[in-house]
């Protein structure tokens, strides 16, 4: 999974200081190490940025340039740059992202499969179906035309991993029928 190329081998720390700082999360670098599990989960947070964000976090803080330099080698107001990296800041520092940056992508992943596999054993999962769901059109025509139409064929079909392997779904599309699943499971739960 980590590339030979990766830029993330040596993460200043300054990056680290300014996400969890964004997060409102205490950071004492002083105390601080990466485990290798830890800058995987960085990596994959990283990853899940744009690849211009990418660029302008690589610019900023792995080659120490200011917001001027980086706007005069990308051709674009100042400003436009600061905007740039607050949108980074605030990417990293979503949920989800700090989840991986603090307790590293093993065990992110360990926790979603034991999620899904509490959700797939339940009743409840083979009544909802794809129509219940409010997928976008794109997610919705993929997971008909893939044979999954319930909830628990969705979680199964993560568990086995061929979601992830539905050909145009994508991550941001898996990411949304996972998450519509999941909200589908908790409301069912309230009405019952």
């Amino acid at each position: 999974m980590i590339s030979e190329n990766t830029y993330l081998n040596e993460y200043p720390l300054n990056l680290l200081i300014d996400v969890y700082e964004q997060a409102g999360i205490p950071f004492d670098p002083a105390c601080y190490a990466m485990t290798e599990d830890q800058r995987n989960g960085l990596e994959q947070a990283v990853f899940s940025l744009s690849a211009r964000l990418q660029r302008f976090l690589r610019k900023r803080y792995l080659e120490g340039q200011s917001c001027r330099a980086i706007a005069v080698s990308e051709d674009i107001s100042e400003a436009r740059v600061r905007t740039a990296l607050h949108r980074l800041l605030k990417n990293l520092s979503r949920p989800e992202n700090m989840d991986l940056i603090q307790n590293g992508l093993q065990i992110v992943l360990e926790k979603q499969k034991a999620a899904i596999a509490g959700i797939v054993d339940d009743p409840r999962a083979e009544k909802i179906t794809l129509e219940q769901l409010n997928l976008t059109v794109r997610s919705y025509n993929l997971l008909k035309a893939a044979e999954l139409f319930t909830v628990k064929d969705i979680l199964k079909s993560e568990q086995e991993g061929r979601l992830s392997a539905i050909r145009l779904l994508g991550e941001q599309g898996r990411k949304e029928v996972l998450a519509k699943a999941e909200a589908a499971m908790v409301k069912d739960g309230d009405a019952s």
